[in-house]
């Protein structure tokens, strides 16, 4: 991410998690143009979307995964960029990502448009792949935006409450974790997600520090015998994650699985946490101490208690 030499006036952020980092460093009202997908803060929904889904995201889990797999096989993007309307809006920065090609667009995707844009605007790429790589980036935004002690302040901020989640969690059990980014098929979480589950005295040896998320078996997953499975699946919210993984439940017979057999399967919201790499991911960390240690931990604010649920999957019932 390189330092424009002037400050830039015109931002268009294609990334949720970029959208509100430029919010909490007071850039917001620069902001004339946001993704499809960014929804917070609340007033972003005035604003011009330039970009789209060549998928419908309402698909069954499984019916989503091919499409999106036979679009990367045909090394297409998932999605289209409004260039006519990025040349009215004349931007001097446009923030893209290259974490992960499914989640929003890359620097590349701009790049087939930008020669277009008069007058030509700076690329910034927000792409974090661990925890300390977000703060880095908080650091390297604050650079690009003119926003140094803006920066400097959510850094410290950030370790502050990292390193409040830690102070309650250290000396309790550790248990071992399973998080799901998809449910059908399974992937495990990768990126910052083993950094998270440490912060709340928890266990993840399925991806290492850093390392993309990954797909996986229910085999794999049996192997493991994780005491607690959180599911996040990406762009669903938490009553269709938790019906895809009751019918994983049901459908592989994970009955013996000591996280199924104890009663401890979750799902959480991974759009406003585990998957924004943004100023929210460390309140992932609080969920997580939240779930792994329900006796000792106190209740969470609504907004962050709200980004959980537990799930009872009987055996008789739908499959």
């Amino acid at each position: 991410m390189t330092r424009p030499s002037s400050e830039p006036r015109r931002i268009v952020s294609l990334v949720p998690a970029a959208t509100e980092l430029v919010f909490v460093l007071g850039a917001f009202d620069r902001v004339v143009a946001v993704s499809h997908e960014c929804d917070f803060p609340p007033d972003v929904t005035k604003m011009p979307r330039v970009t789209a889904s060549k998928i419908d995201s309402t698909m069954p889990a499984r019916e989503l995964d091919a499409a999106v797999k036979a679009l990367r096989k045909r090394e297409e993007s998932l999605y289209t960029l409004d260039a006519s309307t990025l040349r009215g809006l004349k931007p001097d920065l446009i923030i893209a990502q290259t974490t992960c090609r499914l989640c929003a667009v890359t620097p590349a995707d701009v790049e087939h448009v930008r020669s277009d844009l008069k007058p030509r605007p700076d690329i910034a790429d927000y792409h974090p792949h661990s925890y300390e790589d977000v703060l880095a980036q908080t650091r390297q935004m604050g650079e690009t935006l003119h926003r140094h002690e803006e920066a400097k302040r959510e850094i410290i901020k950030q370790w502050g409450l990292a390193k409040e989640i830690r102070g309650r969690t250290q000396t309790l059990p550790s248990r071992r974790v399973a998080i799901l980014d998809w449910v059908d098929p399974p992937m495990f979480a990768g990126h910052w997600t083993q950094e998270l589950v440490e912060m709340a005295h928890g266990e993840y040896g399925l991806v290492a520090k850093g390392q993309p998320s990954r797909w996986a078996s229910w085999e794999e997953l049996d192997e493991y015998e994780p005491d607690v499975i959180i599911a996040t699946p990406c762009g669903r919210d938490l009553e269709t994650a938790a019906d895809e993984l009751a019918k994983a439940v049901r459908e592989h017979e994970l009955w013996e699985m000591p996280a199924v057999s104890q009663g401890h399967l979750y799902v959480a919201d991974g759009n406003r946490f585990f998957n924004r790499p943004g100023p929210r991911l460390v309140y992932s960390a609080a969920i997580l101490a939240r779930i792994l240690h329900p006796d000792a931990v106190p209740e969470l604010p609504p907004a962050l208690e709200s980004g959980y649920a537990r799930l009872e999957v009987p055996k008789s019932g739908p499959s």
